[in-house]
């Protein structure tokens, strides 16, 4: 996951993932939501684990702090994002910011 206007890396956005009733185990009440959600690295990265061959969506958390040195304050602004993933086993940069015009790209 990359920064729109900079392309750097997004580092700690969430990403919650879209999941489906089988993927739950009947006997499983702890619901724990590992699975469906992640935490980018330092480079921007994440992964699920365990993702059958059909769409997912995603839902990202971000944001991004910016230094303005005529205020000598950071300028934080959160950021949402949906966007649905076609296939699982497939890796894609996906661009967070104002100038993102694409959800995502192989």
């Amino acid at each position: 996951m990359l920064w729109a206007d900079t392309g750097k890396p997004v580092r700690n956005a969430v990403v919650s993932r879209s999941w489906y009733p089988w993927e739950l185990h009947p006997s499983d009440m702890s619901m724990t939501l590992d699975r469906f959600e992640v935490e980018t690295d330092a480079h921007g990265k994440f992964k699920f684990g365990n993702l059958t061959e059909t769409r997912y969506q995603l839902h990202i958390r971000a944001v991004r702090a910016v230094f303005e040195d005529t205020t000598e304050r950071y300028q934080r602004t959160r950021i949402h994002k949906q966007i649905t993933i076609p296939a699982a086993n497939t890796a894609y940069r996906i661009y967070l910011g104002k100038r993102d015009g694409t959800p995502f790209a192989k």
